[in-house]
């Protein structure tokens, strides 16, 4: 697969029935899947700084299950980190790729906010800066509405794609990107990986 001017990917059904529910019952265990309460997707700064070109900015809480960060002083954060191996392992056959070196993986819980609108989203940004060249999975693991929008240099939408079970997401992550929060259904549930090649 040539990545010189590679921007997303999306797959269904990703992994195997069976892992992708060992996954899901792994992060709905309540006594061992510790969530940590998150104000707002990004920083307050950077949301300000987004504010001026992007009209549909909208934050709220959200919670967040750190599994791997290489900046932290341990990096394997997280007793359920064998599911990001899970994860990577597949997407390397998937896409024949021989390695990958992981920066970051966590997962967002997003609580259903009833008035987010269709056009609303969280605040445009991408994980890394853009002299770090990487790569996202994004790896939705339950029902749920909050698309992810994709978005050009010039600020508009380039694409949103909707949350689905068991579905992965491989992009560009110098592409700027957004969450939303689900209207719809109770909360929604990504890991993100943030990689390089």
């Amino acid at each position: 697969m040539s990545l010189k001017k590679f921007k997303y990917k999306e797959v269904r059904n990703f992994l195997p029935d069976k892992k992708y529910r060992e996954i899901y019952k792994t992060i709905k265990d309540i006594d061992n899947f510790l969530w940590t309460l998150g104000e707002e997707t990004v920083s307050a700064d950077l949301r300000q700084a987004q504010l001026p070109y992007y009209k549909n900015i909208r934050e709220h809480v959200l919670f967040v299950h750190t599994l791997y960060n290489i900046e932290f002083k341990n990096p394997a954060n997280s007793e359920s980190l064998p599911m990001v191996h899970t994860v990577c392992d597949h997407f390397l056959k998937t896409f024949n790729f021989k390695k990958m070196d992981v920066m970051r993986s966590k997962v967002n819980l997003q609580i259903q906010v009833k008035d987010f609108k269709p056009h609303q989203h969280n605040t445009p940004h991408i994980d890394y800066t853009e002299d770090v060249p990487h790569y996202v999975l994004l790896y939705y693991l339950n029902e749920s509405d909050g698309d992810t929008f994709f978005f050009n240099k010039d600020h508009s939408v380039m694409k949103r794609i909707a949350p689905e079970p068991n579905k992965l997401v491989f992009f560009n992550g110098s592409i700027e990107h957004a969450s939303s929060h689900p209207s719809n259904h109770k909360y929604r549930i990504a890991m993100n990986i943030d990689f390089q090649l």
